[in-house]
């Protein structure tokens, strides 16, 4: 599956954990993957396991560097324009924080 310049609809997928991904058999190296709303590229695939690299600002602006293994994800692979969405379109690219 190749993706669309990582454009989301901001439904999630599936569930996933920080060492195990469900569900997702058919990412390619450089898909654009969203994590808990965040757009993250595939760096590796082992198994059914796909890494991403992190960068600092990513960390600064998410919730990333709290997470510990095991934690619970949200993950929802980039749209395909070839077939039917809902739902509204999401860029996953964070802008800032904010205290809720």
């Amino acid at each position: 599956m190749q993706t669309e310049d990582g454009i989301f609809q901001g439904i999630i997928e599936t569930i996933g954990l920080l060492s195990e991904i469900k569900n997702l058999n058919d990412i390619q190296l450089g898909d654009s993957i969203s994590v808990n709303g965040a757009c993250l590229t595939v760096t590796e695939i082992n198994n059914n396991l796909f890494r991403v690299n992190i960068s600092p600002e990513t960390l600064k602006r998410t919730n990333f560097g709290n997470m510990v293994e095991g934690e619970k994800v949200n993950l929802e692979r980039a749209i395909m324009t070839h077939k039917r969405f809902g739902g509204h379109f999401v860029q996953g690219h964070i802008d800032t924080t904010a205290t809720i």
